[in-house]
C-alpha cells in the first residue's frame, strides 16, 4: 500500500482555525529541557519491537516512513536560520539511519536554538515515536500542532497517538479534523472507525467505512477494519465474511489472516482457525505481530485437546515485542526442567494476570510432592496473594512480585528475595503446565488448594446466617477492564435478572470495582443484592477467600474472584463463551474439582446458558418457598411500620426488603423501604425506592412529594421541579409544593416564572410567611438585595419566620453588615433542630465572626464547615484515628487538605508552622492530586500523596490511595489547626511565600512574557467554572474590566481557567495585548505557578489561580464584595504578606476596576 505524504504547512500563524480550536490539546507546553529529561529518562524501545502493533485496531499512518520523512526534509526549505537548518537536517538523516537517540539529540539542539519552530518540534516527535517513547512523542506533537495548526500531518500522528494510549476521545477529534480537511482519504477514515470502534460506537463506524468501500470495493484494509467493527459488535459471522474479502484483495497483507483466525477459533473452527493463523504468521515481519498469532495458536490447541503443541506456542506470552510484553529481573538461572526436581531449591514466579496466578497454581501441589521434603519452594506472587498463598503452603518461603516500568518495558522484579539462599533454578509457573498437565486426563481436579483463614470463614458465616437461612449465592457478572471485543465474554448485569429473582437464595455481590449502578438497578426491579461490608472485594483478596469459602455456591464469568473461590473448594458455575481455552478439549472445567461449566451456545446469546443455571440452581441449591398468605404479608408489613415508628432505619429497610422478596410491589413497603434509606442519608437507593414506589402507583402525591422532596435535597432541582409542579396542578392548594416549586425554579435561574407563580398565590395567601421569604430569595439571586430584604422583613412581621430571620441574615453578611446578622443567626441557632439547617447557621455565624475580627470565636464555630450530620458530611477512610493539633510533637502525622481547591492552598500556609510544632515527628500531607507537586517542592521532607474523594452510597468519603497504616500514627485536617496557629491576627504576620515554583520555569516564562511586549505584566482572571446567578454576583464580569482593557501600556496574560474564547476575541477587539498561554490552567497548576512568578501583579476574584499567585509570592490583587471572612476584620489579606484588597461596593465592577487600574503604575 503507498504511504501517505502529509501536506507541510511551512509557517506558524497567529490565531488558530475554528476547527484547530475544537481540536487543541488540553495540555501543549512542552520545552527542550522538559522533553530532553523524558526522553532521557524514558528508554528506547529495544531493537525490533514494535510499539504500535495492534492488529485488531488496524491504524493506519507511519510518521517514520520515507515519504514521511521526505516531506519534513523539503519543510526546512523554508528555514532560513543556518544553524537550526543544518541541526534538523542532521537529525532527519541520523532517523533515516534508525539513530533515533542521536536524532533526539540534533532535534533537542535545534529548539534550544528556536523553540517555536514547529518543523523541529514534528523532527522531535517522529525521533521520540519511533526510539518507543510514545508518551513524549505525544507531547513534542502536541507542541508541533500548536504552531502549525493547519498540518492535518500532525494532527493525524497525534490521532494515532492519542489512540494508542486509549485517549479515543482526543483521538477522534483529531480523526476529524483531519477528514473534514481531506474528506476523501481513505486511511483517515479508517483511523476513525477504529477509534469509534473502540468505544463501541459501532453503527458510526461502519457507516463512515461504507461509502469508502462503495467507492472503492477492492480495498482489502478497509475491509479489514469493518470486520474488526462487526467482531467487536459481535456479530461473527458478518466479521468472518469480511475478513474473507480483505485476504482475497491484500493476500500478503498479514492482519486478515490473523484476524479471521481470530473468529474462526471463536465459531469453534479450529482446524481452519490455525489454518488462517499459519497464514498470517509466514507474512509476519512484525515479532510483536508473530508473538500475538502464535499465542492465539496456542488457545486454538488447548480447545482442541492438543496440549503439548499449545505450550509449545503458549511460550510467545514470554515475548517482550509487544506492549503487554514482561521482562522478569532476576539472577537465578533457568530451571532444568529435563532433570527430575527431587531436592531441589525452586525459584518460582507466578505470571499474567489475577486469575491465572490462581489457575496455574493448581500445579504447585505437584511441585512440591516431586521437590519432596528435602527440596525448597520460593514462590512469588502478586502482593495481595501473599497471605493466602503462605498459609497454604508453610514449607515454601512465598514473597511479593513487583512490577514496573525500566527503559520502557515493563519488568517483573522480586525485591523479598532471599539473595542468601542457592537456588537450582528459576521457572514461570506456566512452564510447568507441559510436566503435570501434558493431557487433560492429568488434571486431578482436586476440591481445593489454597486455605483461607479459619477465623475469618467464621466471622462471614456468622455475618451470612443475619441474612436468613436460605443458601448464600455469591454473584460476579463482569470485569474491570471494559474494551469492546473483551465485553462481549462477560454476560450483561440486566441478563442475571431471572435468576436473581429465584427464590429460597440470598445473593451476595462478590463483584470488585464500582458496581453501584447495577445494585441501583436491582433495587429499582425490586431485587436484593447484599453487599458484604467493610471488606475490599479487589484489594483485601485474603479476606475474599474467607467470604467465598463461607458461601453456598458462587455463580459467574472465570476472573480472580471465581479462582479464588474455586482454588478454596467452594461451588463454583462458571458462565463461559464456548470454545474456551481453559476447558483444554473437555465439556468441563478441568481446573477445579468444585468447578462447573455453563456454555453459550453462541457468542453472545448469553440467554440459554443463564436458564440452564437458573432451572440448575431452583433444582440443587435454593430453599423452597412457600407464598405468604394475605395474614402474613399484613403481619410483616406491622413490623416495617413499627419499626418506622421506632425510628430503627435499619431495621425498617430490613423488614421491607424482606416483604419485597415475596410481594415485589407491595407499595407500602416500597414507601418505608425508600423513607428508611432516606433517613439513614442512602441517598441514591432512596431516590430509586422512591420511584419505583411511584411506578407501582402514579396517583399517589404522597410519594411524589417524598420524591420530590428528596430530589429538592440532594441538587435534582429538575425533578424536583417536575413532581412539584406536577402535585400543584392535581392539587393547587397545596402550599408546601407552591413553595418548593418555586424555589426549584429559582435554583435554576428560572426567576421570572417562579416570580410570576409566587404573585399569585401571593394575591390569595398574603399571610403566608413562607412564599414571601421565598420570594425574597428569589429576588436576591437576582441581584436585588433591597427589594429582597422588603419581603424577608415581611415574612418576618407575618409570623417571625425563622426561614426568614436566617435568609435576612446571610443578606446582612453579604452587604458587610456583619454586626447585624450575628443576634439573628444566634436566635435561628437556639430554635433550629434539622441538622443540615443547624450547620448552615453555625457556618454563617463563623463567617460573620470571622469577618469582624472575632477569631476565636469564629474558628470555633467554623467546625460547622464538616456539615457533621448532613448528607455533605465527609466520612475519612484512613488507617489510623485522629490526632488533636495538640497531641502531634513526634508523632508520624496525617495531614489532610479540606475544602475546595483554593482552601487547600489558602490553609496549606499553615504548614510551616505545624512542621515546627512536629518537631522530630514525620508529615505525610494529602492534598489534591493537582497540586502534589506544587507542596512536594515546598515541603521536600515531606511525603506527599494525593486524596482521594468519591461518593458510596450517597456518602462522601475522602481517602488516601497507597497510605498504610504503619507509616502513620493520626491524621488531622489542616483547618483543625486554625485556632491554634492563628488565634489572631499578629499570628499571620511575617509569613514567607509557601510555594517555590521551577526556577527554569519562571525564567522561561519571563522571556515568553518579554517578547509580548514591554511594560507591567498583569495577570487576569474574572470567573468561576460553577455559574449561577447567586455566585455570579461575587465575579466581576468581563465587561468591567474594561478600564484594563484600554491601556495599551500593560501585557495583560489571561490565567482564567475554562473556556475563554468569547473574552479573548473581545479583549482583541478592544486592541487590548491579552496573551494566552498555551498551558492546562485548570489542570497543570505547577507551571501555573511559574507563570505567575514571571509576572508583576497578578488580579481577580479570591480563586485557585489567586491562591496559588499569592502562595507563591506573587503581589495578588484580591477583588471582592463586601464581607469577606478571609479578611479576618482587616482592611487586607492576612494571609499572604504580599496581598491586597479591593472591595467594590453595590456590585459597582466597573468603578472598582478604575480604582484598580490606576493602582498600576
Amino acid at each position: 500500500m503507498p504511504k501517505k505524504t502529509w501536506p507541510i504547512k511551512h509557517q506558524a500563524v497567529e490565531t488558530a482555525a475554528a476547527e484547530a480550536l475544537e481540536i487543541r490539546p488540553a495540555k501543549v507546553l512542552a520545552t527542550p529541557d522538559t522533553v530532553s529529561s523524558i526522553a532521557m529518562n524514558a528508554a528506547a524501545t529495544p531493537p525490533g519491537k514494535d510499539v504500535l502493533a495492534d492488529l485488531a485496531s488496524t491504524i493506519l499512518g507511519d510518521s517514520g516512513s520515507s515519504a514521511a520523512l521526505d516531506a519534513l526534509m523539503e519543510a526546512t526549505r523554508y528555514i532560513s536560520e543556518v544553524r537550526l537548518l543544518t541541526l534538523l537536517k542532521d537529525s532527519l538523516l541520523l532517523v533515516q539511519k534508525s539513530d533515533y537517540e542521536g536524532a533526539t539529540q540534533k532535534a533537542l539542539e535545534a529548539l534550544r536554538v528556536n523553540e517555536k519552530c514547529g518543523t523541529a518540534w514534528h523532527i522531535l516527535a517522529v525521533c521520540r515515536e519511533k526510539a518507543g517513547d510514545i508518551k513524549s512523542a505525544f507531547t513534542c506533537f502536541e507542541a508541533a500542532l500548536q504552531l502549525e495548526e493547519d498540518n492535518t500531518g500532525i494532527a493525524n500522528d497525534l490521532g494515532r497517538l492519542a489512540y494508542q494510549l486509549d485517549m479515543h476521545t482526543q483521538a477522534e477529534k483529531l480523526f476529524r479534523y483531519v477528514l473534514g480537511k481531506n474528506p476523501d482519504d481513505f486511511e483517515v477514515a479508517n483511523n476513525l472507525a477504529s477509534c469509534l470502534r473502540e468505544v463501541s460506537r459501532f453503527e458510526e463506524a461502519i457507516a463512515l467505512l461504507t461509502p469508502f468501500l462503495e467507492k472503492d470495493p477492492s480495498n482489502g484494509t478497509l475491509w479489514n477494519t469493518l470486520g474488526t467493527v462487526v467482531n467487536a459488535k459481535g456479530d461473527l459471522p458478518t466479521a468472518l465474511l469480511f475478513f474473507d474479502e480483505a485476504v482475497k484483495f491484500v493476500p500478503d497483507d498479514p492482519k486478515p489472516w490473523h484476524n479471521r483466525g481470530l473468529i474462526l477459533g471463536a465459531l469453534g473452527e479450529i482446524d481452519a482457525a490455525i489454518h488462517s493463523l499459519e497464514a498470517g504468521i509466514k507474512r509476519m515481519v512484525s515479532p510483536a505481530q508473530i508473538e500475538a498469532a502464535e499465542l492465539a495458536m496456542a488457545f486454538c490447541y488447548f480447545c482442541k485437546g492438543d496440549l503439548m503443541p499449545g505450550y509449545r506456542y503458549y511460550a510467545a506470552r514470554k515475548g517482550l515485542h509487544s506492549l503487554e510484553g514482561m521482562k522478569y529481573i532476576t539472577d537465578v538461572p533457568a530451571l532444568d526442567l529435563s532433570q527430575s526436581l527431587t531436592g531441589k531449591s525452586v525459584f518460582v514466579t507466578t505470571e499474567q494476570g489475577l486469575g491465572d496466578e490462581i489457575l496455574f497454581g493448581t500445579v504447585l501441589p505437584d511441585l512440591l510432592a516431586e521437590m519432596g521434603p528435602e527440596g525448597h519452594l520460593t514462590l512469588a506472587v502478586e502482593r495481595r496473594l501473599v497471605p493466602l498463598y503462605a498459609r497454604s503452603f508453610p514449607q515454601a518461603t512465598v514473597i511479593a512480585h513487583g512490577t514496573g516500568k525500566i527503559n520502557g518495558i515493563t519488568v517483573r522484579h522480586f525485591p523479598g528475595m532471599d539473595t542468601t539462599r542457592a537456588y537450582d533454578g528459576f521457572v514461570m509457573l506456566g512452564d510447568l503446565l507441559p510436566r503435570y498437565r501434558p493431557n487433560a486426563q492429568a488434571f486431578p481436579r482436586q476440591k481445593s488448594f489454597l486455605t483461607p483463614d479459619p477465623a475469618r470463614v467464621a466471622h462471614w458465616k456468622a455475618e451470612l446466617d443475619k441474612l436468613g437461612p436460605e443458601p448464600k449465592i455469591g454473584l460476579l457478572w463482569k470485569s474491570l477492564v471494559q474494551h469492546s471485543r473483551r465485553d462481549r465474554y462477560y454476560s450483561p448485569f440486566e441478563s442475571w435478572a431471572p435468576i436473581l429473582r429465584t427464590p429460597g437464595a440470598v445473593f451476595v455481590n462478590l463483584q470488585y470495582g464500582d458496581v453501584s449502578e447495577e445494585l441501583r438497578q436491582a433495587e429499582r426491579e425490586g431485587l436484593s443484592i447484599w453487599n458484604p461490608p467493610g471488606i475490599d472485594l479487589k484489594q483485601d483478596l485474603d479476606d475474599l477467600a474467607a467470604l467465598c469459602a463461607a458461601m453456598d455456591l458462587i455463580m459467574g464469568p472465570s476472573n480472580a474472584t471465581s479462582n479464588i473461590a474455586a482454588s478454596v473448594g467452594t461451588p463454583i458455575w462458571i458462565l463461559s463463551p464456548s470454545n474456551s481455552w481453559p476447558t483444554m478439549g473437555t465439556d468441563y472445567y478441568p481446573w477445579y474439582g468444585s468447578a462447573r461449566i455453563f456454555l453459550t451456545p453462541t457468542p453472545g446469546e448469553w440467554t440459554p446458558a443463564l436458564e440452564d443455571m437458573r432451572q440448575a440452581l431452583i433444582r440443587e441449591v435454593a430453599a423452597p418457598v412457600q407464598a405468604l398468605s394475605s395474614d402474613d404479608i399484613r403481619r410483616q408489613f406491622q413490623g416495617v411500620e413499627r419499626a418506622l415508628l421506632m425510628r430503627d432505619w435499619a431495621e425498617a429497610e430490613t423488614q421491607a426488603r424482606a416483604l419485597l422478596r415475596h410481594v415485589p410491589d407491595h407499595i407500602g413497603a416500597w414507601q418505608a423501604l425508600a423513607t428508611a434509606l432516606d433517613r439513614q442519608d442512602r441517598i441514591p437507593q432512596a431516590l430509586d425506592a422512591y420511584q419505583t414506589a411511584l411506578k407501582h402507583q402514579p396517583d399517589s402525591l404522597d410519594i411524589a412529594a417524598d420524591l420530590a422532596q428528596l430530589a429538592f435535597r440532594i441538587g435534582l432541582y429538575d425533578m424536583a421541579e417536575r413532581f412539584y409542579g406536577l402535585i400543584v396542578q392535581r392539587d393547587p392548594g397545596h402550599l408546601m409544593a407552591v413553595n418548593y416549586y418555586a424555589a426549584a425554579l429559582r435554583e435554576q435561574s428560572k426567576f421570572d416564572q417562579a416570580i410570576t407563580l409566587l404573585q399569585a398565590y401571593l394575591s390569595d395567601y398574603p399571610k403566608q410567611s413562607a412564599l414571601w421569604d421565598t420570594l425574597g430569595t428569589i429576588l436576591l439571586a437576582q441581584g436585588d438585595a433591597d427589594t429582597a430584604l422588603i419581603f424577608f422583613n415581611e415574612a418576618i412581621s407575618l409570623d417571625n419566620s425563622l426561614p426568614a430571620r436566617f435568609n435576612r441574615a446571610c443578606l446582612w453578611i453579604e452587604k458587610g453588615l456583619l454586626a447585624e446578622a450575628l443576634p439573628e443567626l444566634e436566635l435561628c441557632l437556639d430554635r433550629f433542630s434539622e441538622p443540615g439547617n443547624l450547620r448552615s447557621v453555625e457556618l454563617s455565624m463563623a463567617y460573620a465572626h470571622l469577618g469582624l475580627g472575632n477569631l476565636q470565636a469564629g474558628w470555633q464555630a467554623y467546625a460547622a464547615r464538616h456539615m457533621t450530620g448532613t448528607p455533605k458530611e465527609v466520612h475519612f477512610d484512613l488507617p489510623t484515628g485522629p490526632l488533636k493539633p495538640e497531641e502531634i510533637a513526634g508523632k508520624r502525622l496525617l495531614l489532610l487538605a479540606e475544602q475546595g481547591l483554593g482552601d487547600e492552598v489558602m490553609f496549606g500556609t499553615l504548614v510551616p508552622d505545624i512542621i515546627e510544632k512536629l518537631g522530630n515527628g514525620v508529615l505525610t500531607l494529602a492534598v489534591e492530586k493537582r497540586l502534589v507537586p506544587l507542596f512536594a517542592r515546598a515541603f521536600p521532607k515531606a511525603r506527599v500523596l494525593p486524596h482521594h474523594t468519591e461518593s458510596r452510597d450517597g456518602v462522601i468519603t475522602r481517602s488516601v490511595p497507597g497510605l498504610s497504616g504503619d507509616s502513620v500514627d493520626g491524621w488531622a485536617l489542616m483547618g483543625d489547626f486554625l485556632p491554634l496557629l492563628r488565634g489572631d491576627l499578629e499570628a499571620f504576620a511575617n509569613k514567607a511565600p509557601v510555594f517555590v515554583p521551577d526556577p527554569a520555569r519562571v525564567a522561561f516564562w519571563k522571556g515568553e512574557l518579554a517578547r509580548q511586549g514591554s511594560g507591567p505584566k498583569v495577570g487576569l482572571l474574572w470567573k468561576s467554572l460553577i455559574s449561577h446567578s447567586r455566585r455570579d454576583r461575587f465575579y466581576p464580569p468581563f465587561e468591567s474590566l474594561a478600564p484594563l482593557l484600554g491601556r495599551k501600556d500593560l501585557v495583560l496574560v489571561n490565567l482564567q481557567y475554562g473556556e475563554t474564547v468569547s473574552e479573548q476575541i473581545a479583549a482583541k477587539a478592544q486592541g487590548a495585548r491579552f496573551y494566552t498561554p498555551p498551558i492546562d490552567l485548570l489542570n497543570d497548576l505547577g507551571e501555573l505557578s511559574a507563570l505567575c512568578a514571571a509576572l508583576d501583579v497578578v488580579i481577580g476574584p479570591a480563586n485557585a489561580s489567586t491562591q496559588i499567585a499569592a502562595a507563591t509570592g506573587v503581589p495578588t490583587w484580591f477583588v471582592m464584595t463586601p464581607g469577606s471572612w478571609t479578611q479576618l476584620g482587616s482592611d487586607h489579606c492576612p494571609w499572604y504578606a504580599n496581598a491586597r484588597v479591593f472591595v467594590t461596593e453595590e456590585g459597582q465592577w466597573g468603578s472598582l476596576m478604575q480604582r484598580v487600574s490606576e493602582e498600576i503604575k
